[in-house]
């Protein structure tokens, strides 16, 4: 696995590196970071997030005269707390971050292109469009982790859980993307 994974966006979760299946190391991974007293910790977290969705979606629906899109805005709740679970704290804590990366990602799954299944050398609109999405979301994990490591600031977050790892910070994109294009 490397960067061909995330520049055409479409990971292969069976993939093996060094002899480590990608979704033995990711599941290994997530029961590293949700151990009881990390869940304990992350949960009022989660409950707040949710609670707060929900109070804009109340306090925003009279402007729309009481509707809203449910497939949009129960979207956006479930990639925040996906966020804060196993994601960026910084993302998870900025409306302006969580809303980039929530655009880039919905624009990297949106863009696929049967086109490259049959012809994989073909060059597409779409899959230009899923390029750049990748690599922009790419670059935003790596200036937030290499911000903390350049301040040493730790966050308690999976993101820390595999820089205390010495992941790479393409892992740790990875890590971040699968679950929203699995």
């Amino acid at each position: 696995m490397g960067q061909t994974a995330l520049l055409t966006a479409t990971p292969d979760v069976n993939s093996t590196e060094n002899g480590i299946k990608f979704d033995a190391w990711f599941a290994k991974k997530l029961i590293k970071h949700f151990k009881k007293e990390n869940l304990a910790r992350t949960l009022p977290f989660l409950l707040s997030d949710a609670m707060s969705a929900l109070e804009w979606i109340s306090l925003s629906g009279g402007t729309r005269g009481g509707m809203f899109d449910p497939f949009e805005e129960m979207n956006r709740i479930v990639y925040r707390l996906t966020m804060r679970s196993i994601g960026v704290r910084e993302i998870s804590e900025s409306p302006e971050l969580l809303e980039e990366s929530l655009h880039l990602v919905e624009a990297i799954d949106k863009n696929s292109s049967t086109a490259r299944i049959i012809f994989p050398w073909l060059p597409t609109l779409k899959h230009g469009k899923r390029l750049v999405a990748s690599i922009r979301f790419y670059f935003m994990i790596h200036r937030l982790v290499k911000n903390r490591k350049k301040t040493g600031r730790r966050e308690d977050d999976m993101v820390q859980v595999l820089l205390d790892d010495g992941e790479s910070t393409m892992k740790i994109v990875m890590v971040r993307i699968d679950p929203y294009l699995l």
